[in-house]
């Protein structure tokens, strides 16, 4: 394949994050001299639930239409195709070519769709939570970006409530009843939270551990007798005490 063309495809590749592929055959294609053509049909293969005339007209691309093999056009169709989010794969190939005249097919596989989601081993007011957090709703499409948001979205709200070994599986089952839609299982796993055990300050000759650890606001270190502060270790807290600490030094 030409350097052309696969200088096409990693664009393609890049700007959308998904599948695409613009399929030309090396016997009839002259990679390194783009040759015009006018389009003599388009058909639409792979998709199940859309309407063919609709995504060709998405397409951008036309009956009668001249175009140059390679060149910027079929590139253009397929970013236009990426624009409505709707795709994991878009193929654009040609079925023959007759004399001046080529005959395209566009390669479609539509993203499923959710239809609803649920969350397994937590409770219901992190679940209420975490429903907010997603911002996810029916009919909305699910693709690798969509899982990959919401696990770190998941993870990333246990970490701040001191669960830093939190592990989020998702599943995918396909709905069945409603055509090409799938319903989203989160099966959170929290671990152990992480809690502080004791504070070791170093360095101190004037002052007392004990006398310096008073300092730390929302960081507390487990005692038996403190049930009302949690010994939880939340990162940014800790950060906001130790500016606390660097304050009360200065003073």
């Amino acid at each position: 394949m030409g350097k052309r063309i696969i200088w096409i495809l990693i664009a393609v590749f890049v700007s959308f994050g998904g599948y695409a592929q613009i399929s030309l055959s090396k016997e009839k294609i002259d990679y390194a001299n783009p040759k015009e053509y006018i389009i003599g049909g388009i058909t639409v293969s792979g998709v199940k639930y859309l309407d063919n005339n609709v995504l060709i007209m998405l397409s951008g691309l036309k009956v009668g239409d001249k175009i140059k093999v390679p060149g910027e056009t079929i590139t253009n169709a397929i970013k236009k195709l990426w624009k409505q989010g709707m795709f994991e794969t878009i193929e654009i190939s040609y079925t023959k070519i007759q004399g001046d005249k080529i005959f395209l097919d566009i390669y479609l596989v539509e993203q499923p769709k959710l239809s609803k989601f649920s969350f397994k081993n937590i409770r219901k007011s992190e679940a209420d939570d975490l429903r907010e957090e997603l911002g996810i709703v029916r009919g909305d499409p699910v693709n690798k970006n969509t899982i990959m948001r919401a696990r770190n979205i998941i993870n990333a709200y246990f970490v701040d409530k001191g669960f830093y070994f939190v592990d989020t599986k998702i599943q995918q089952i396909k709905d069945t009843i409603s055509g090409n839609n799938v319903t989203l299982i989160f099966d959170i796993h929290k671990g152990k939270k992480v809690k502080i055990a004791h504070f070791y300050i170093d360095g101190n000759e004037k002052i007392s551990d004990k006398q310096l650890a008073k300092h730390f606001k929302e960081s507390k270190a487990k005692a038996f007798y403190r049930f009302w502060k949690a010994s939880k270790y939340i990162e940014d807290d800790f950060k906001s005490d130790m500016q606390l600490l660097m304050d009360y030094y200065n003073s």
